[in-house]
């Protein structure tokens, strides 16, 4: 995701699905650590941003792996960095921006929730078999080829990453002056 700054401040459009979401919360960040300013275009979906992006109407986006990747692989695309913490499967020869020497924090991850209040047995129970099917061969491999890192953990360990992205993600909203919605 590196890009090199323009002349004229402002003048990378960048889409986002929305505010408070992985995409701005990540152009925000990236603005600040590289010291560019970029001009936000709002869509509705990732989908209309990769399309936009096609026609050459937006510069930069912060993608889904899963929707980047038959761009990227048939050259119609270039990624220019992911937020993992290490290297993608899916895109080996691509280097993580803390690779590239920038630390930010990717905010975007899969989970499964329950309501509050659940008993802890039903949460107990549907915390093994989903941590039976991710480290399932089968399902580590799919996920591994749409762009995303395996993991499971358990209820406490995953309420932290919640948490901790919560914690993350607060001064960038409130800096930003980002209401979300």
């Amino acid at each position: 995701m590196w890009i090199t700054p323009r002349r004229i401040p402002g003048d990378i459009l960048y889409g986002t699905v929305g505010a408070g979401s992985t995409q701005e919360l990540v152009a925000h960040e990236l603005e600040k650590t590289v010291g560019i300013r970029m001009t936000k275009v709002p869509f509705k979906g990732a989908n209309e941003i990769t399309q936009e992006m096609l026609a050459g109407r937006v510069h930069f986006q912060v993608g889904p792996p899963i929707a980047i990747g038959p761009f990227y692989r048939s050259g119609k695309m270039k990624v220019l960095a992911t937020t993992s913490p290490q290297r993608l499967k899916s895109f080996p020869d691509v280097s993580t921006l803390t690779e590239l020497g920038y630390r930010l924090t990717p905010y975007a991850w899969l989970g499964i929730c329950a309501k509050a209040g659940t008993p802890k047995s039903i949460v107990d129970l549907l915390n093994r078999h989903i941590v039976s099917i991710v480290q399932s061969n089968e399902y580590r491999q799919f996920l591994e080829k749409a762009g995303n890192i395996p993991a499971s953990d358990s209820p406490e360990e995953f309420g932290q990453v919640i948490a901790d992205t919560v914690k993350d993600a607060a001064p960038y909203v409130h800096e930003f002056h980002m209401q979300i919605q």
